[in-house]
């Protein structure tokens, strides 16, 4: 998973990471690179994404949300292609005195979620920073030939859709902010734990893959939050869109703090 490793780091990915290496190209992380042979009659997608703690994530999150949270933002990419995934890439810069059990917690949450969607590790590498926790991946899907779903293809007449509720990892983020948030919004438990499980872990649409194929003229992943990223596709695109914000689906979370907002205005 790096070249040039100590025993230390030689120890570490033999106990956390090489289970997650089941791909036979990732060669049991044994080697300083993986191969990859895409599937006959179909395209290799690549996408990267990372976050740095304290920037992208609080640094008292939950430590086997953090390497979920990567993984999901590329695979959340991967679907807007209509491709399915094939593997992944993980380079990981740890502080001095992270301790065992964080470590052991981060590799069971991403090992979860590498099973769940069927995207092994294929290989990476591990190194020491003196800057917070960063953690960076790279993933690979494949997609049949030429048929890539594009965010420069939306034509005049497209509908626009989304696959999910809009905002809620947002607001997930405000609560975190700012403690008594959740009071003066009037928001009970259960929508609190929503809008923070939302923060925590994205869920990516991959059993939609197959359908973007069919139907999307053109599609991207909206994490970086609708009215943005909307405005991105239609400028790849060059068209224009109309949204009619009545119909943008809320969670009822986020239509609660929608009221309890203009009640306080």
């Amino acid at each position: 998973m790096a070249h040039e490793e100590t025993s230390a780091e030689e120890r570490l990915i033999a106990r956390y990471f090489r289970p997650l290496a089941t791909h036979p190209g990732a060669l049991g992380l044994g080697d300083d690179a993986a191969v990859l042979t895409p599937r006959p009659g179909c395209d290799l997608v690549l996408t990267t994404d990372g976050v740095i703690a304290g920037v992208h994530f609080f640094p008292d999150d939950p430590p086997n949300t953090i390497g979920r949270k990567v993984l999901r933002m590329n695979l959340s990419d991967l679907a807007a292609k209509g491709a399915k995934p094939v593997g992944f890439l993980m380079s990981v810069a740890l502080p001095a005195g992270v301790e065992e059990n964080w470590l052991a917690a981060f590799a069971a949450g991403i090992g979860e979620d590498s099973k769940r969607y069927d995207c092994p590790l294929l290989g990476g590498d591990t190194d020491r920073t003196a800057g917070p926790i960063s953690v960076s991946i790279a993933a690979f899907g494949n997609v049949p030939q030429g048929k890539m779903v594009r965010r420069s293809t939306a034509k005049p007449g497209d509908c626009v859709v989304v696959t999910g509720t809009i905002g809620d990892a947002a607001l997930g983020v405000a609560l975190r902010k700012d403690a008594g948030l959740a009071d003066r919004l009037r928001l009970n438990e259960t929508m609190r734990a929503h809008l923070n499980r939302r923060y925590l872990l994205p869920e990516p649409r991959n059993a939609l893959a197959d359908a973007v194929l069919e139907y999307a003229s053109a599609a991207m992943d909206v994490s970086d939050g609708l009215a943005g990223d909307l405005a991105k596709l239609c400028r790849a695109s060059s068209v224009a869109a109309e949204v009619d914000v009545a119909r943008v689906p809320l969670s009822d979370a986020a239509r609660a703090t929608l009221v309890a907002n203009s009640s306080l205005l």
